[in-house]
């Protein structure tokens, strides 16, 4: 928000209350405060038209500086108002508008801002200031084409050239914004400007805007450096190197910039662009300048790696990390580095090893585990990475055990965070292990604590190793301590679900409810209701959801009413899911709350296909939280698969995939996108006849797990694929979706296996 407060300050103090004041009323034709000369005999009515009209202009000219009085004692709401009424009394001059412009920025008031702006700019379309202001307000609204656009007319203003400073920032606002939309021309453009304006104007600059010397000079050298970035980036290799130098040059220079490192780190901008070009040579040359700084990050002993691999020295890579080691022994980036090309050698795999494990004792770091996990596996080692696993697990679980002290089991969680972010992340490694374990379980070898089970059950559950998931977790069951059932429960319930093992989770439900010993009783009756509902047992569903109502306690009491909201529309009981819902909005009043009833009625008036309705709930959700990614997602789906309001469709579910990676990012950021909003994503661009960008986003759905078992994702995996003209990943993925419909009642009744039946029968024919 710096620059807006910057255009707000310049207006309100500088370019307006100043000079404004005494020359805008002048130029807008305002009259002069002295009294009229007097009119002798009767007036006519255009004399008297004209005496009212001057009136008016005075009283408006009267309020315009009322307004500005009332602005210098920071009574902003009562100064809105003054102006708003000199504005409407005098609709030709745009001087009282002018003003409004970042007041209506200041309080929020968008709709007043944009009309008065624009009312404002086509009387005056020079003013610069203005065209900042709602560049900065289409920012905010992230309308960032027209907001780019703004703040390029703002630089084109003639009158700006008496405002080196303000153009500056203007520029700097049309650069971010042509970079954030890959207008590359317009932001080397805007780049090129600000070198004129420094150089042109410095002398002004350090007298009348407060920069320094030194200051303009780093800024300077700045643009120069981004300019040799943009070069590079659009392959205009000698401008990139131009630039570099001209940036190195006043960086280095002790009466300009005076940042010697700066300039030092430039020798990697150069090492780019040579790389870029294949000149080896040049590239180790200029890299070697870099590394002499001792750079924190691994990514130029990467490229080091990578260029004496290119000029054919492999044998000087070992003896090259080691002598850097020598300078920078603390540098665990580096370490890694070295021990993973000492792993290469077969001969020397174990002295990597052995680096990893010293790391180890002093780190905790996910990197040290993923290199000698990958190390590990390549040489057969699996039974180590298990073993490491499942010590720090048992530590992680052993929260009743006085042996373990509690700094050791800390220690312990935290290891098996980090060991279990690179399993995810790894799933070579993970599907190593998960055979391992299943070996070991068959063989009867070695026997792991609960939690390790259970964790692989979980790996195996993300990759779709349903049925290794289903033996793991049977496996956890049966060595959980009664705090860790429940958890335990619901992922083996989770999986034969995914499996649609209706009677099999029937069972299971009901030999927990006979058998656990701390299992929240809650939890199994859901389960079972759902499977019942499944079954199409509609007595038993009910009965099932309601014995876990009859056991829920306050805090959870609402969130099991609900399922049994989901129970009525499994069996397709929708009134009486509606009455439910409806019951629960009378006596739930909570926000939080009612956006989840809410919610529950959207699903209910889309499976009736009572789109209005179901919008109007969504709506309704967002009016209370614009913010609420599922909504906004669930909406712009709905618009999508009705082929209406396609680009606000394509806005909220764009917006729902950037909330929930914020979300995860702040609380599990090692977990996938969610496939649901990519399917959502990828079927409103297929609307939209964008094909091959909703291919893209609809296959990285169908690779998620649960967008996997999905049938609605490979359903329309076929039709983008059919639209593309191809026809055989058109008939693979009508078929993985009629197979996955089919083993869904609720789809099968919808006629959903019939209809790709169709499809698949329209594909043959052609």
């Amino acid at each position: 928000m710096k620059f807006q407060r910057q255009w707000i300050g310049w207006l309100l103090v500088g370019s307006v209350l100043g000079p404004t004041v005494a020359s805008v009323g002048a130029q807008q034709g305002v009259p002069e405060d002295r009294p009229l000369p007097l009119e002798t005999g009767p007036l006519t009515r255009e004399q008297l038209d004209r005496h009212k009209a001057e009136q008016l202009l005075r009283h408006a000219r009267t309020l315009y500086g009322l307004g500005i009085r009332q602005l210098r004692y920071e009574q902003i709401v009562e100064a809105i108002q003054t102006l708003e009424e000199a504005a409407r009394l005098d609709p030709e001059s745009t001087a009282a508008k002018t003003i409004l412009v970042p007041l209506y920025l200041q309080v929020g008031r968008s709709e007043e801002l944009l009309l008065v702006s624009q009312e404002v700019l086509e009387r005056d379309p020079e003013n610069y200031e203005v065209w900042g202001l709602r560049g900065v307000h289409l920012k905010e609204l992230a309308r960032y084409e027209e907001a780019l656009a703004a703040f390029q007319a703002g630089t084109r203003s003639r009158r700006i050239h008496a405002a080196p400073h303000a153009a500056i920032q203007l520029q700097q606002e049309v650069i971010a914004l042509a970079e954030k939309l890959r207008r590359l021309p317009a932001a080397e453009a805007a780049h090129r400007a600000c070198v004129q304006l420094l150089q042109e104007h410095r002398d002004r600059l350090l007298r009348e805007h407060g920069y320094t010397a030194k200051q303009i000079a780093q800024m300077l050298a700045s643009h120069y450096e981004s300019l040799g970035k943009l070069a590079l980036t659009q392959q205009q290799f000698d401008a990139a190197v131009q630039a570099f130098h001209a940036a190195q040059k006043v960086f280095a220079d002790p009466q300009q910039a005076d940042k010697p490192h700066a300039a030092g780190h430039l020798h990697w901008n150069l090492c780019e662009v040579y790389y870029a070009q294949q000149k080896w040579v040049e590239a180790l040359r200029a890299l070697d300048a870099y590394l002499a700084l001792h750079p924190s990050q691994v990514e130029p002993y990467e490229r080091k790696i990578q260029l004496l691999r290119k000029l054919g020295r492999a044998n000087d890579i070992i003896p090259q990390l080691r002598r850097h080691l020598e300078h920078e022994p603390n540098h665990v980036g580096l370490h890694l580095l070295y021990a993973r090309e000492l792993g290469r050698e077969p001969a020397q795999w174990q002295a990597a090893q052995a680096i990893y494990l010293k790391l180890l004792h002093s780190h905790t770091d996910a990197a040290i585990y993923r290199g000698l996990f990958q190390l590990l596996r390549r040489h057969a080692a699996t039974p180590t990475i298990l073993t490491m696993l499942d010590d720090a697990l048992k530590l992680a679980v052993a929260k009743d055990d006085p042996k373990v002290l509690p700094d050791d089991r800390s220690m312990a969680i935290t290891r098996a965070k980090e060991m279990l972010a690179v399993l995810r992340s790894e799933p070579e490694i993970s599907e190593a292990l998960i055979r391992q374990a299943l070996d070991d379980l068959g063989q009867q070898r070695r026997e792991y604590c609960y939690e390790t089970w259970r964790m692989l059950a979980v790996l195996a559950g993300r990759t779709q190793q349903l049925s290794a998931a289903e033996k793991l977790f049977r496996q956890a069951l049966l060595h959980a301590p009664p705090w860790g059932e429940a958890e335990v429960y619901e992922g083996l319930l989770r999986v034969l679900m995914m499996q649609r093992q209706w009677k099999e989770v029937v069972r299971v439900c009901r030999l927990g409810l006979q058998r656990a010993q701390a299992i929240n009783q809650v939890l199994l009756h859901y389960y079972l209701a759902l499977a019942w509902a499944n079954l199409g047992r509609a007595d038993e569903a009910i009965r099932s959801a309601d014995d876990a109502i009859r056991l829920a306690n306050d805090g959870n009491r609402l969130l099991i009413r609900l399922r049994k909201v989901h129970v009525y529309r499994l069996l397709d009981q929708h009134e009486a899911a509606i009455r439910e819902a409806q019951e629960l909005l009378k006596e739930y009043t909570q926000p939080l709350q009612i956006r989840d009833i809410r919610y529950a009625l959207a699903g209910i008036y889309s499976e009736m296909k009572d789109h209005a309705r179901s919008e109007q709930q969504l709506r309704l959700i967002l009016e209370m939280d614009p913010n609420d990614a599922t909504a906004n997602n669930d909406l712009g789906y709905q618009l999508a698969d009705r082929n209406v309001a396609l680009d606000e469709a394509e806005t909220m579910i764009r917006k729902a995939i950037d909330l929930d990676r914020a979300q995860r990012k702040d609380f599990a950021d090692d977990e996938p996108d969610n496939a649901a909003y990519l399917d959502s994503l990828g079927w409103v661009l297929f609307r939209k006849g964008q094909l091959r960008e909703a291919l893209h986003w609809l296959e990285k759905s169908a690779q998620l797990p649960l967008g996997a078992e999905d049938p609605t994702v490979w359903d329309h995996l076929g039709e983008v694929y059919a639209a593309l003209g191809e026809r055989e990943q058109a008939q693979r993925a009508y078929q993985r979706a009629l197979k996955l419909y089919e083993s869904d009642r609720r789809s099968k009744k919808e006629g959903r296996p019939d209809e790709v039946r169709r499809k698949l029968e329209r594909l043959s024919r052609r």
